[in-house]
């Protein structure tokens, strides 16, 4: 998944220049993850702060953190998760946005966008979660919810991202339930090969919204590269 969104921001974002964090799983260690040096992309594994707390959400405020403090990357700077992929260019609107200098914090379906905020207010949002985690419900809310708390109220990027279901275009998508016949939990249950070589036979017999077609393109598209580098 993660390949998967990179050769997409590779593709429709050229000038981005994109990294790789994820939380240290011991089972896994570095085996699955050659492609990201042999594709030249920063690549660091962090603690796994998701696991320890039962709040998988929180290892995405963490790697931003760590992101930020040890210089793997700048702000401004775009948040992505795994499963979300870059179907086209930004648009001038989002450009507009996001160029703002008033706008230090943005949220685009399950995109974050942080531009001039210290290191000291994430290290705040998540001395704070440790504070509330036992009287609140570990999701995604709730982490948005501690970063409004210490950020202000986020600017809401319209059509930045959202789920590929929906039949509206958006620049980005993500398939965090499924896409076509791709069942995303299913196909991590039974760890199955990367669904690039099968990507066509998963748009069989569906009904498939744009989003989910342009997906399934990439998915066609990234396999020779996939194959080379992984």
């Amino acid at each position: 998944m993660s390949f998967a969104s990179w050769y997409s921001i590779y593709k429709n974002l050229p000038d981005a220049k994109p990294a790789l964090l994820c939380a240290r799983d011991l089972k896994d260690g570095y085996a699955s993850y050659n492609w990201p040096y042999r594709c030249d992309i920063r690549f660091f594994q962090h603690e796994n702060v998701g696991k320890h707390t039962g709040c998988p959400c929180l290892n995405k405020l963490y790697a931003t953190y760590v992101a930020l403090k040890e210089g793997i990357l700048t702000q401004p700077l775009l948040v992505i998760d795994c499963d979300v992929m870059t179907l086209t260019t930004l648009s001038k609107d989002i450009l507009d946005r996001i160029n703002d200098t008033d706008v230090t914090f943005g949220v685009g379906g399950p995109v974050w966008y942080f531009n001039g905020q210290s290191l000291e207010t994430f290290v705040s949002v998540l001395h704070k979660y440790e504070e509330v985690q036992e009287r609140q419900s570990t999701d995604t809310q709730k982490v948005l919810s501690l970063l409004t708390t210490s950020m202000g109220e986020p600017e809401t990027i319209t059509d930045l991202c959202g789920d590929c279901s929906r039949q509206e275009p958006t620049v980005m998508s993500n398939y965090s339930n499924k896409c076509g016949r791709f069942q995303k939990k299913e196909w991590m249950r039974n760890m199955m090969y990367p669904p690039f070589g099968y990507a066509a036979e998963l748009s069989r017999g569906v009904e498939l919204t744009t989003n989910e077609a342009n997906i399934l393109k990439f998915w066609q598209k990234a396999r020779t590269v996939y194959e080379a580098v992984r």
